[in-house]
């Protein structure tokens, strides 16, 4: 098998069908699984979602975020992003304001209850997936995690 070369000068591996729909079926069922039990209303039915934890946690680690920069963090549209804010707002969990050093710009910040409703959220998403990764060592847990990483930054550096 020749491997060919895309047009950002990208080696393309050669992978036959059967191996593209095997991926494919393991990554959507594994998706539904995680959806069901690790991330949904059931599983934690006090936490907030998994999209509203990667934004809580962003703006625990960063400060406030511009709106523009939660949509490109949670890969929505920004009317989608607007709406997760809102409900985060409405639930007490940030707060909007006007960045001081341009008018135009709305900031989100986490509140205090924010960062308690994350820290519980965290906690019951921390003890699931303890259960589902004890099949695995953790050289296979990094593994996955690097592997996992890796197709990111390709897909997100637009090299593919």
């Amino acid at each position: 098998m020749n491997t060919s070369i895309n047009e950002t000068n990208t080696p393309i591996v050669p992978v036959n069908d059967e191996l593209l729909d095997e991926l494919d079926d393991v990554i959507l069922r594994m998706g539904r699984i995680m959806a069901s039990r690790h991330f949904g209303p059931e599983s934690c039915p006090d936490s907030v979602t998994m999209p509203q934890a990667m934004l809580l946690r962003s703006m625990e680690s960063h400060g406030a975020v511009k709106m523009s920069e939660v949509a490109a963090l949670l890969a929505i549209k920004p009317p989608a992003a607007s709406a997760a804010v809102a409900a985060l707002e409405r639930a007490g969990h940030v707060e909007r304001s006007i960045d001081p050093t341009d008018r135009r710009v709305t900031l989100v910040t986490i509140t205090p209850t924010g960062r308690d409703a994350l820290h519980v959220s965290e906690a019951q998403r921390h003890a699931i997936m303890r259960s589902f990764l004890a099949v695995l060592t953790l050289e296979e847990i990094r593994t996955l995690i690097g592997v996992h990483n890796k197709l990111i930054e390709a897909m997100t550096s637009n090299r593919i």
